[in-house]
Protein backbone atom coordinates (compact mmCIF):
# COMPACT_ATOMS: atom_id res chain seq x y z
CA UNK A 1 0.00 0.00 0.00
CA UNK A 2 1.44 3.34 -0.97
CA UNK A 3 1.88 6.14 1.76
CA UNK A 4 -0.78 8.86 1.94
CA UNK A 5 0.30 12.47 1.49
CA UNK A 6 1.47 12.87 4.81
CA UNK A 7 3.02 9.52 5.54
CA UNK A 8 3.95 6.75 6.49
CA UNK A 9 7.22 6.89 4.32
CA UNK A 10 10.09 4.69 3.92
CA UNK A 11 13.53 6.34 2.70
CA UNK A 12 12.79 5.77 -0.94
CA UNK A 13 9.40 7.35 -0.19
CA UNK A 14 10.69 10.69 1.47
CA UNK A 15 12.84 11.33 -1.63
CA UNK A 16 10.45 10.13 -4.51
CA UNK A 17 7.50 12.65 -2.72
CA UNK A 18 10.30 15.62 -1.96
CA UNK A 19 11.12 15.43 -6.18
CA UNK A 20 7.24 14.91 -6.35
CA UNK A 21 6.53 18.06 -4.19
CA UNK A 22 8.89 19.78 -5.77
CA UNK A 23 7.68 19.40 -9.34
CA UNK A 24 4.37 19.93 -8.38
CA UNK A 25 4.86 23.45 -7.69
CA UNK A 26 8.72 24.05 -8.84
CA UNK A 27 7.83 27.91 -9.66
CA UNK A 28 6.23 28.74 -6.27
CA UNK A 29 9.43 27.12 -4.51
CA UNK A 30 12.07 29.23 -6.76
CA UNK A 31 10.05 32.21 -6.35
CA UNK A 32 10.39 31.83 -2.39
CA UNK A 33 14.06 31.18 -2.96
CA UNK A 34 14.67 33.58 -5.25
CA UNK A 35 12.83 36.46 -3.18
CA UNK A 36 15.65 35.88 -0.49
CA UNK A 37 18.94 34.83 -3.30
CA UNK A 38 18.83 37.50 -5.49
CA UNK A 39 18.91 40.24 -3.21
CA UNK A 40 21.87 38.81 -0.76
CA UNK A 41 23.92 38.29 -4.17
CA UNK A 42 23.61 41.50 -4.97
CA UNK A 43 24.18 43.00 -1.33
CA UNK A 44 27.24 40.40 -1.60
CA UNK A 45 28.57 42.26 -4.53
CA UNK A 46 27.73 45.38 -3.59
CA UNK A 47 29.77 44.87 -0.40
CA UNK A 48 32.99 43.12 -1.71
CA UNK A 49 32.93 44.72 -5.35
CA UNK A 50 35.58 47.25 -4.84
CA UNK A 51 37.42 44.89 -2.54
CA UNK A 52 40.73 42.78 -3.56
CA UNK A 53 40.75 39.61 -1.64
CA UNK A 54 43.16 37.56 -4.14
CA UNK A 55 45.51 37.59 -1.08
CA UNK A 56 48.42 37.54 -3.73
CA UNK A 57 50.89 40.04 -2.11
CA UNK A 58 53.85 40.10 0.04
CA UNK A 59 54.31 41.08 3.35
CA UNK A 60 55.40 44.22 2.40
CA UNK A 61 52.52 45.11 0.85
CA UNK A 62 50.36 44.29 3.45
CA UNK A 63 47.27 46.00 3.45
CA UNK A 64 46.67 48.49 6.20
CA UNK A 65 44.48 46.95 9.40
CA UNK A 66 41.18 49.32 8.32
CA UNK A 67 40.91 47.27 5.36
CA UNK A 68 40.43 44.08 7.30
CA UNK A 69 38.22 45.71 9.77
CA UNK A 70 36.06 46.78 6.55
CA UNK A 71 36.17 43.38 5.11
CA UNK A 72 34.85 42.27 8.77
CA UNK A 73 32.09 44.56 9.14
CA UNK A 74 31.10 44.04 5.50
CA UNK A 75 31.54 39.76 6.50
CA UNK A 76 29.75 39.81 9.25
CA UNK A 77 26.62 42.18 7.33
CA UNK A 78 26.71 39.98 5.15
CA UNK A 79 26.50 36.84 7.56
CA UNK A 80 24.16 38.01 9.86
CA UNK A 81 21.43 39.61 7.01
CA UNK A 82 21.97 36.19 5.21
CA UNK A 83 21.23 34.20 8.54
CA UNK A 84 17.88 36.20 8.78
CA UNK A 85 17.04 35.65 5.10
CA UNK A 86 17.58 32.25 5.23
CA UNK A 87 15.19 31.32 8.44
CA UNK A 88 12.69 33.50 6.59
CA UNK A 89 12.92 31.62 3.61
CA UNK A 90 12.47 28.41 6.09
CA UNK A 91 9.46 29.19 7.10
CA UNK A 92 7.87 30.76 4.12
CA UNK A 93 9.08 27.12 1.94
CA UNK A 94 7.52 25.21 4.95
CA UNK A 95 4.50 27.02 4.61
CA UNK A 96 4.43 26.28 1.05
CA UNK A 97 5.03 22.48 1.78
CA UNK A 98 2.19 22.66 3.72
CA UNK A 99 0.32 24.33 1.13
CA UNK A 100 0.81 21.05 -1.25
CA UNK A 101 -0.67 19.22 1.74
CA UNK A 102 -4.11 21.03 1.93
CA UNK A 103 -4.99 21.34 -1.45
CA UNK A 104 -3.77 24.71 -2.27
CA UNK A 105 -1.27 25.86 -4.81
CA UNK A 106 1.52 28.05 -3.15
CA UNK A 107 1.20 31.65 -2.35
CA UNK A 108 4.64 33.30 -2.05
CA UNK A 109 3.10 36.90 -0.25
CA UNK A 110 1.25 34.43 2.09
CA UNK A 111 4.54 32.12 2.94
CA UNK A 112 6.62 35.33 3.85
CA UNK A 113 3.46 36.99 6.06
CA UNK A 114 3.46 33.65 7.83
CA UNK A 115 7.04 33.32 8.02
CA UNK A 116 7.46 36.70 9.42
CA UNK A 117 4.80 36.03 11.93
CA UNK A 118 6.28 33.27 13.08
CA UNK A 119 9.88 34.45 12.96
CA UNK A 120 10.98 35.47 16.47
CA UNK A 121 10.36 31.52 17.51
CA UNK A 122 12.06 29.97 14.97
CA UNK A 123 14.88 32.04 15.62
CA UNK A 124 14.66 31.74 19.12
CA UNK A 125 14.64 27.86 18.88
CA UNK A 126 17.84 27.86 16.84
CA UNK A 127 19.40 30.31 19.23
CA UNK A 128 18.58 27.43 22.02
CA UNK A 129 19.24 24.84 20.70
CA UNK A 130 22.51 25.73 18.95
CA UNK A 131 23.92 27.28 22.27
CA UNK A 132 23.26 23.70 24.11
CA UNK A 133 24.32 21.91 21.49
CA UNK A 134 27.76 23.91 21.50
CA UNK A 135 28.33 23.37 24.85
CA UNK A 136 27.87 19.78 24.93
CA UNK A 137 29.81 19.28 21.65
CA UNK A 138 32.80 21.52 23.80
CA UNK A 139 33.54 18.71 26.20
CA UNK A 140 34.30 15.00 25.09
CA UNK A 141 31.92 13.67 27.65
CA UNK A 142 28.94 15.97 26.11
CA UNK A 143 29.81 14.70 22.32
CA UNK A 144 27.25 11.78 22.27
CA UNK A 145 24.46 14.12 24.14
CA UNK A 146 25.01 16.59 20.88
CA UNK A 147 24.36 13.89 18.80
CA UNK A 148 21.28 12.58 20.66
CA UNK A 149 19.80 16.31 21.39
CA UNK A 150 21.29 17.52 17.80
CA UNK A 151 18.50 14.15 16.12
CA UNK A 152 15.81 15.11 18.80
CA UNK A 153 15.71 18.82 17.81
CA UNK A 154 15.91 18.55 14.03
CA UNK A 155 12.44 19.73 13.30
CA UNK A 156 12.31 22.91 15.56
CA UNK A 157 11.95 25.04 12.56
CA UNK A 158 8.57 23.02 11.62
CA UNK A 159 7.05 23.02 15.28
CA UNK A 160 7.64 26.89 15.73
CA UNK A 161 6.00 27.37 12.24
CA UNK A 162 3.41 24.83 11.77
CA UNK A 163 2.14 24.20 15.02
CA UNK A 164 3.18 28.05 16.48
CA UNK A 165 5.41 26.69 19.41
CA UNK A 166 7.79 29.17 21.46
CA UNK A 167 11.52 28.08 21.61
CA UNK A 168 11.33 25.74 24.55
CA UNK A 169 7.85 23.70 23.39
CA UNK A 170 9.59 23.94 19.80
CA UNK A 171 12.47 22.07 21.04
CA UNK A 172 10.37 19.22 23.25
CA UNK A 173 7.53 19.20 20.95
CA UNK A 174 10.04 18.06 18.21
CA UNK A 175 11.84 15.74 20.77
CA UNK A 176 8.78 14.14 21.58
CA UNK A 177 7.69 13.57 17.91
CA UNK A 178 11.30 11.88 17.17
CA UNK A 179 11.22 9.82 20.89
CA UNK A 180 11.05 6.22 18.96
CA UNK A 181 12.40 6.66 16.01
CA UNK A 182 16.08 8.15 16.41
CA UNK A 183 17.72 6.06 14.10
CA UNK A 184 15.15 5.61 11.10
CA UNK A 185 14.74 9.89 11.31
CA UNK A 186 18.46 9.68 11.27
CA UNK A 187 19.34 7.68 8.81
CA UNK A 188 16.78 9.15 6.25
CA UNK A 189 17.81 12.51 6.78
CA UNK A 190 21.47 11.40 6.72
CA UNK A 191 20.98 9.30 3.04
CA UNK A 192 18.35 12.32 1.16
CA UNK A 193 20.98 14.97 2.79
CA UNK A 194 23.96 12.99 0.69
CA UNK A 195 21.28 12.46 -2.09
CA UNK A 196 20.40 15.93 -2.52
CA UNK A 197 24.22 17.38 -1.88
CA UNK A 198 24.70 15.58 -5.33
CA UNK A 199 21.67 16.62 -6.88
CA UNK A 200 22.62 19.98 -5.59
CA UNK A 201 26.33 19.67 -7.31
CA UNK A 202 25.54 18.57 -10.34
CA UNK A 203 22.70 21.25 -10.93
CA UNK A 204 25.27 23.92 -9.25
CA UNK A 205 28.17 22.40 -12.13
CA UNK A 206 25.32 22.91 -15.03
CA UNK A 207 24.42 26.55 -14.33
CA UNK A 208 27.87 26.96 -12.74
CA UNK A 209 28.95 28.32 -16.29
CA UNK A 210 26.87 31.32 -16.48
CA UNK A 211 28.60 34.70 -15.69
CA UNK A 212 27.97 36.48 -12.31
CA UNK A 213 24.53 34.69 -11.48
CA UNK A 214 25.28 30.88 -12.38
CA UNK A 215 26.13 30.43 -8.70
CA UNK A 216 22.72 32.10 -7.40
CA UNK A 217 20.55 30.36 -10.14
CA UNK A 218 22.02 27.09 -8.22
CA UNK A 219 21.23 27.59 -4.96
CA UNK A 220 17.97 28.88 -5.58
CA UNK A 221 17.38 25.47 -7.53
CA UNK A 222 18.38 23.58 -5.05
CA UNK A 223 17.02 25.01 -1.79
CA UNK A 224 13.86 23.88 -1.34
CA UNK A 225 15.11 19.91 -1.67
CA UNK A 226 16.40 19.75 2.03
CA UNK A 227 13.38 21.41 3.71
CA UNK A 228 10.47 19.97 1.85
CA UNK A 229 12.37 16.33 2.90
CA UNK A 230 12.47 17.19 6.29
CA UNK A 231 9.24 18.77 6.73
CA UNK A 232 7.93 15.34 5.18
CA UNK A 233 9.15 13.63 7.31
CA UNK A 234 7.67 15.72 10.59
CA UNK A 235 4.39 15.24 8.87
CA UNK A 236 5.20 11.26 9.45
CA UNK A 237 6.08 11.46 12.42
CA UNK A 238 3.01 13.61 13.31
CA UNK A 239 0.70 10.78 11.33
CA UNK A 240 2.33 8.03 13.32
CA UNK A 241 1.95 9.82 17.03
CA UNK A 242 -1.38 12.04 16.30
CA UNK A 243 -4.41 10.18 14.44
CA UNK A 244 -6.26 13.56 15.05
CA UNK A 245 -3.61 14.71 12.62
CA UNK A 246 -4.99 15.60 8.85
CA UNK A 247 -5.06 18.30 6.11
CA UNK A 248 -8.27 20.07 8.10
CA UNK A 249 -5.97 20.51 11.61
CA UNK A 250 -2.93 21.41 9.29
CA UNK A 251 -5.08 23.87 7.72
CA UNK A 252 -6.26 25.13 10.94
CA UNK A 253 -2.71 25.70 11.95
CA UNK A 254 -1.82 27.78 9.02
CA UNK A 255 -4.71 29.78 9.32
CA UNK A 256 -6.26 28.91 5.72
CA UNK A 257 -9.04 26.99 4.49
CA UNK A 258 -8.57 23.98 2.88
CA UNK A 259 -9.79 24.04 -0.68
CA UNK A 260 -11.08 21.06 -2.08
CA UNK A 261 -11.31 21.52 -5.49
CA UNK A 262 -7.54 21.74 -6.14
CA UNK A 263 -5.09 18.51 -6.85
CA UNK A 264 -1.37 17.93 -5.75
Amino acid sequence: MSASPMGPFTLGGILSETIGVYQRNVFGFIAIAAAVQIPLSILSWLLFRNTDLSFDFSLTEMPPISFWIKVAIKSLTLSVLGGAAWILMQGALIHGISEQFIRRPIQIKNAYAFSFRRLFPRLGALVFSGVALILMWITLLGIPFAIRYGGLWVFILQTASVEGFGPRGAMSRSAALVRGSWSRVAGILFVSGIVFAIVGGIVSYIVGFIPIAGATIGAIITAPFLIIAHTLIYFDLRTQKDEAFSPEVLSSELRIEVEESSGF
